[in-house]
C-alpha cells in the first residue's frame, strides 16, 4: 500500500518532469516559473493519469496489443494536451511538440522516479513486505 509521503514524492517527480521537459523542448513552455504554478501542474497531471488513463488504457488494449505498445505515446500526447487544456500555464505549441513532450516526459519520469526509488525516497514496488 502507498502511503502519503510516496504519493507526494510521485507528484514532486512528476511536476519536476514537466518543468524538464519545458526546459528541453522550445515548444513547450511554462507560463509562470513558481513553485505553485509546478505544484498544480503536477496535480492536474497525477489526477488525469489516475482518473483517464485506467479507462483509455482498457479501450485501447487490442490497439496497444496490435501495435506492440506504441498506441501508449499517442495516448500521452492525448493527455498531455489535455492538461494544457485544463491548466492554462502549460502552453504547447502544436501537436507534435505535444508528441515529443510526451515521449520526453515519459522518458525523464522513468529516470526520475527510478532515482527516487534508488534513494529510498519512493517505495519500491518490487520489494517485499515484511510481516514482523
Amino acid at each position: 500500500m502507498r502511503t502519503f509521503g510516496d504519493i507526494a514524492m510521485r507528484f514532486v517527480v512528476s511536476g519536476l518532469a514537466i518543468a524538464l521537459t519545458a526546459l528541453i523542448l522550445p515548444g513547450i513552455s511554462i507560463r509562470n516559473h513558481d513553485a505553485g504554478t509546478f505544484v498544480v501542474l503536477a496535480i492536474v497531471v497525477g489526477l488525469v493519469n489516475a482518473i483517464l488513463r485506467p479507462i483509455l488504457d482498457l479501450l485501447t488494449f487490442p490497439i496497444t496489443i496490435t501495435t506492440l505498445g506504441l498506441s501508449h505515446l499517442v495516448i500521452n500526447t492525448l493527455l498531455l494536451l489535455l492538461v494544457s487544456v485544463i491548466d492554462s500555464n502549460l502552453v504547447i505549441g502544436n501537436v507534435l511538440w505535444a508528441f515529443l513532450g510526451a515521449a520526453i516526459l515519459g522518458v525523464l519520469g522513468g529516470i526520475l522516479e527510478s532515482i527516487a526509488r534508488a534513494t529510498g525516497l519512493v517505495e519500491d514496488k518490487g520489494k517485499k513486505q515484511k510481516l514482523f
